[in-house]
This record gives C-alpha cells, structure tokens and sequence, in this order.
C-alpha cells in the first residue's frame, strides 16, 4: 500500500515490516548464544559449589555425617515416595 505525504512523494508502508523480519533471525541467535552463555555458568557455578561441599566434607567426615543423619531424620517421616519428589524439596 502506498501513502502520499504532503510534498507529492510516494511512501511504501512495507519497510517496516521487512526491516524487522532481517532482524528476526539475529534476535533468535543473539537469544541461544545467551541460553548456552547462561547455561555454561550456571554449570560453572554448580560445579563449583559441589567441589567446596565435597572438600569440607573430606575435611570433616564426622560432621558431614551428622549432616546427612539429620538430612534423612528430616525426611523420614514426610513419606517421600520417589526420587523426584526428595530431590525436588532439597532445591
């Protein structure tokens, strides 16, 4: 569709929407690069958190223990039926 402005000249309404479809692709790759970013440092991170729990746990053995008897006390009685379910309440 064609409008004309004031001076006489011709303008197509069309740009706009080709404009923003070139740049679509871009948005969806800008978008995965972002997901695998966060997903590497979010694998970083858990990583690292899990080394320092095991190295305090080689440090300590005798309250670590204590921590996973008090983990399964915890949980003994709330009748978890699946492996899901207990993970999903440690967080």
């Amino acid at each position: 569709m064609e409008e004309v402005n004031g001076m006489g000249a011709k303008r197509k309404n069309g740009a706009r929407p080709v404009a923003l479809t070139a740049r679509l692709p871009l948005l969806v790759a800008g978008g995965s690069c972002f997901i695998r970013y966060l997903n590497a440092r979010i694998f970083k991170e858990r990583t690292t958190r899990l080394m320092e729990i095991t190295s305090q746990a080689r440090a300590n053995p005798d309250a670590s223990h204590s921590l996973i008897l008090f983990c399964l006390d915890r949980f003994n009685g709330k009748g978890y039926n699946t492996r899901k379910r207990l993970l999903y309440s440690l967080g």
